[in-house]
């Protein structure tokens, strides 16, 4: 680690003072996270100052800091400190009355991009060092809030001792990860060749996964917010229980998109899967006046991605429950009043057989359906079915569509039984 300690940043020699190994970025955005999460998920009033000279990795979690009931402090902005005495120096300061946590943490101070030194403190009298710091080259005073938020300051020099061991097997990890991503780029080239599946896509999952991640711990909260003040609800539970479920399923289907093996194939209850989807799906049906009809009583198992199939199900019903809509078929036809959704499972021969049929409006080019781009509904994307039909085929199976007239439209999926 470079030695280059102006003696105005003191920071710095708290970081030098204490002589950790070097972290990888990946561990500190990792290190914030598990820092913060836990006063997302147990709300409470306290203190979090921060300075971060790029916010893009932590911008879910700030927005939602504002949120709750505590005081918030960017020193990142000139209007909070007095003069510019941090240079690259960033940090992480946290008080509450049963949890504090001061994390310092610089990139400049390594001479391997990527890498930073830092420093680290739990609950302990020693949290006074970072933050008395902060506070001699603050605008805002902190004195206050460090006398009022007191967690238990006694010298834990185990816990500490722990936690750095803790970061140390963490950040092992991380390196053992980023090792192998570079021995899979020139897999991943392959790839993208032979799936269409390129970087920006790969990218885009992963923003994605974050923005699903924030829906899950925001769910998390509900449920703990109904415990805290015993709210019982029905509807409220499994509302959240939907949410995490889908949450899930989403994370599973992004992640396919990273990886070289797509399909998790298991063997999986047919009833089950049927019965996942109907319940997950149940939202797209609230308020549209359909009658939902399910006959699924065989008790075969095939082999399945669960979440990729479960997702193709939830894909159909939802197609059938809007193909009742008026003025998003082609030529805008009546409103359909008597409407009606039918699930059907059988066994035939060695195959299980799920039918999905609505009584709505027809498919006007039925040998189009499965055409990348073909839709419609006047907001499709037309790669709905596109992908259901992939991600069958891909277990094995074979979806179709059996007939689209003035009184049904029915999807079959054929699967083996094992």
């Amino acid at each position: 680690m470079k030695r280059v300690v102006p003696k105005k940043n003191l920071l710095k020699n708290l970081i030098f003072l204490q002589e950790n190994k070097t972290i990888t970025r990946r561990t500190v955005e990792g290190m914030f996270r598990a820092f913060v999460e836990p006063i997302l998920n147990s709300p409470q009033e306290g203190l979090v100052v921060y300075r971060l000279l790029d916010k893009t990795p932590y911008q879910g979690l700030i927005s939602r800091l504002k949120y709750i009931d505590v005081k918030l402090i960017d020193y990142t902005k000139e209007t909070a400190y007095k003069q510019d005495v941090w240079e690259e120096t960033e940090f992480l300061c946290i008080l509450t009355q049963r949890y504090g946590i001061v994390f310092i943490w610089d990139f400049s101070l390594d001479a391997v991009d990527g890498y930073a030194g830092y420093y680290l403190k739990f609950n302990s009298r020693l949290l006074d060092d970072g933050f008395n710091v902060i506070n001699d080259n603050s605008k805002i005073s902190l004195k206050k809030y460090m006398e009022k938020f007191r967690p238990d300051r006694r010298d834990n020099d185990m816990l500490n001792s722990v936690m750095l061991n803790l970061f140390d097997m963490y950040n092992s990890q991380t390196q053992e990860v980023i090792a192998v991503d570079l021995e899979r780029e020139e897999m991943d080239k392959t790839m993208d060749a032979q799936t269409g599946y390129d970087k920006k896509t790969r990218y885009i999952a992963h923003e994605i996964k974050n923005q699903l991640s924030i829906c899950e711990l925001y769910a998390q909260i509900i449920r703990k917010y109904c415990e805290k003040h015993n709210v019982e609800s029905e509807t409220i539970e499994n509302a959240v229980n939907s949410i995490i479920k889908s949450v899930a399923m989403a994370n599973n289907n992004l992640i396919s998109l990273k990886t070289v093996d797509e399909n998790k194939l298991e063997p999986c209850k047919v009833k089950d899967l049927v019965n996942d989807a109907v319940s997950l799906a149940g939202v797209y049906l609230e308020g549209k006046n359909i009658k939902l009809n399910v006959e699924n009583d065989i008790e075969d198992e095939i082999l399945a991605d669960k979440n990729k199939f479960v997702s193709v199900l939830i894909n159909l019903i939802k197609n059938a429950a809007e193909a009742f809509n008026t003025g998003e078929i082609d030529g805008g036809e009546e409103e359909i009043k008597d409407r009606n959704i039918t699930i059907l499972t059988v066994r035939e021969d060695m195959f299980a057989k799920i039918r999905i049929s609505n009584n709505g409006h027809p498919v006007k080019e039925p040998e189009k359906i499965f055409d990348e781009g073909y839709t419609t509904k006047a907001s499709g994307s037309g790669f709905g079915l596109v992908i259901c039909k992939k991600d069958v085929e891909d277990q094995f199976g074979q979806i179709k569509l059996v007939k689209s007239d003035e009184g049904s439209t029915e999807f079959e999926i054929s699967m083996g039984i094992v």
